[in-house]
């Protein structure tokens, strides 16, 4: 039996040996103020960003390179997260981009999403399991309709803003 849930499939190259492998965007409203401390790594670092005030979205795209890939100039990005060598000559490449919303509708859109979270967490669990965790959290997924690579939205908190 087979257990995988989703394979994922790598989108096409966007340029010579290069693809864009997932997105993964985190709403303004879905980022913690002051989360807990968090347990040092065993190797590495953690890197933390602010968004501006006014910014709606934190956005962090991973690229692949295959081995032997002309070098790409990436432009119109707040930070390189990290750039990873494999072992074959490639690597693996993560930028963070801080997105305005130009209008209410991406923010409703993610509550909309939040409240379609919450309701499946509380028709398997009931609302009084649901109720027992401090902070759920949630996230979305789903494939860009540009080139089909996998996006995955960070819901946040699942009770905050929910009728009480």
């Amino acid at each position: 039996m087979d257990r995988v849930f989703q394979r994922w499939e790598a989108p096409e190259a966007f340029a010579d040996g290069w693809i864009h492998a997932v997105t993964i965007a985190i709403p303004g409203s879905s980022i913690q103020s002051a989360p807990p401390p968090l347990k040092p790594p065993k190797k590495g670092t953690v890197n933390f960003f602010e968004l501006d005030p006014g910014s709606h979205q934190a956005r962090f795209d991973v690229l692949i390179k295959n081995a032997g890939a002309p070098e790409l100039q990436v432009e119109n990005i707040h930070a390189q997260v990290g750039r990873l060598e494999l072992p074959g000559g490639g690597c693996v490449w993560v930028f963070a981009t801080e997105l305005t919303a130009v209008d209410h509708r991406a923010e409703a859109g993610i509550e909309n999403l939040r409240n379609l979270a919450r309701g499946h967490m509380i028709e398997r669990l009931g609302l009084e399991g649901f109720q027992e965790y401090d902070k759920p959290v949630g996230a979305g997924w789903g494939f860009s309709n540009d080139n089909g690579r996998p996006t995955i939205i960070d819901l946040g908190d699942l009770k905050a803003g929910q009728p009480t």
